[in-house]
């Protein structure tokens, strides 16, 4: 397997989806988001969602390559992302993308997707044009951008939260097994409404390829 080729093909997609989105909502040149109306904010966060999981995978496929390559990361305490969350999006402050998947709830992901075209599209009927804060929705973006620009940096990450499972699981401390939930990805669609969803599934199945490679190695 040429994990530089796969790593590659789907992160230029992925940045292509991204900046698309980041330039229709208006997020460019230290652009900020404050509010959004409701439609629209709801369309983003149906392309978010699903990219965020698949630069997860991308990242896990990475996180292997080096490993393979015997690149180690520095043993300082991993930072699962959490900050892209919790603090506000200043011009100093570059928010941290998230490395691990949210477990899976009982009552799944809302299967509400209305997709649309290239540019969100040609939606029929009433919109619902009231603002909503989209102030998180601005940083998760920033983040994603940022990851997907730093590939490598992520992939090490990754590598030092390895470390840190493996020697809590010897330790006999709980922990997460895997950055990935089990089973499917979130927001899965058995029938892809838009282009990344197709990456998301590509990614998901490499990544699996990758963490059952590492785990019985």
């Amino acid at each position: 397997m040429d994990w530089t080729i796969a790593i590659h093909r789907n992160r230029t997609a992925l940045l292509s989806i991204i900046v698309a989105l980041m330039a229709s909502l208006g997020l460019v040149d230290g652009g900020k988001l404050t509010t959004l109306p409701f439609y629209l904010y709801r369309k983003a966060l149906l392309i978010l969602r699903p990219a965020e999981a698949a630069v997860r995978r991308l990242i896990v496929m990475a996180a292997y390559d080096l490993a393979l390559r015997g690149v180690k990361p520095r043993t300082r305490r991993a930072l699962v992302g959490r900050r892209a969350f919790a603090f506000p999006n200043t011009a100093n402050f570059a928010p941290s993308f998230n490395l691990i998947d949210p477990l899976k709830t009982f009552g799944g992901e809302r299967p509400d997707y209305a997709f649309f075209g290239p540019a969100f599209g040609d939606d029929h009927g009433p919109q619902d044009t009231s603002p909503v804060p989209a102030a998180g929705l601005g940083r998760r973006l920033l983040a994603l951008n940022s990851a997907l620009n730093s590939i490598q940096k992520q992939a090490l990450r990754l590598n030092r939260w390895y470390t840190i499972r493996d020697a809590a699981l010897g330790q006999n401390r709980p922990h997460r097994l895997s950055p990935l939930r089990p089973g499917l990805p979130p927001y899965n669609r058995k029938r892809p409404r838009h282009e990344v969803e197709t990456v998301l599934s590509e990614c998901h199945g490499l990544a699996l390829y990758a963490r059952a490679r590492r785990d019985s190695s």
